[in-house]
């Protein structure tokens, strides 16, 4: 599109009413894209882009068109499993008739990849609960062992203090670095 104003002759016929005659209009391409276009988008019509033989189709209606235009370029309905052929949307039953052991197999060695992947990531998480629970373990043992060292420091403050402490023994289990 061309993005500087341009000034176009253009033709309007008024044909909603018998006694107004033809009027030529000049617009610009500016002007007719953002006033004139989207009001009468119906309007307007199109060459289907595959030159089928629908042959005119109204713009409105292109999109839907090449949802089912027959000699629309589709890719292979099984092309998530490595089909890359492309074909018109007419020999889609054809190719997949010819080509469904092809299919067969390329969808067996998805699913075989796929169960793969899955074990693989299975494993995974299951290593990955393992190391969760020794972590929580691991901060358990760490702060019982912070509260017993806490409560010794409190008993030597208050023997430092003078202040009369009766004799403990403090046996710590599971202690490491």
């Amino acid at each position: 599109m061309i993005l500087h104003p341009l000034i176009l002759m253009f033709h309007l016929i008024l044909t909603s009413h018998p006694d107004i005659t033809p009027h030529i209009v000049i617009l610009t391409l500016d002007h007719l894209n953002r006033t004139l276009l989207p009001v009468c988008f119906h309007i307007f019509t199109k060459n289907s882009p595959n030159k089928c033989e629908v042959g005119t189709v109204l713009r409105e209606d292109m999109e839907a068109h090449r949802k089912k235009c027959p000699i629309e370029m589709i890719q292979c309905e099984y092309h998530n499993v490595g089909c890359d052929v492309r074909m018109a949307r007419k020999d889609q039953v054809k190719h997949e008739n010819e080509r469904m052991k092809d299919h067969l197999m390329m969808t067996q060695l998805k699913l075989t990849k796929t169960e793969r992947k899955l074990e693989s990531t299975e494993q995974r998480v299951s290593r990955l609960e393992v190391t969760v629970e020794q972590m929580v373990i691991s901060g358990k043992r760490q702060e019982e062992l912070l509260v017993s060292t806490r409560w010794l420091l409190h008993l030597f403050s208050v023997a430092a203090s003078g202040d009369q402490v009766c004799p403990v023994i403090v046996k710590m289990t599971q202690f490491s670095k």
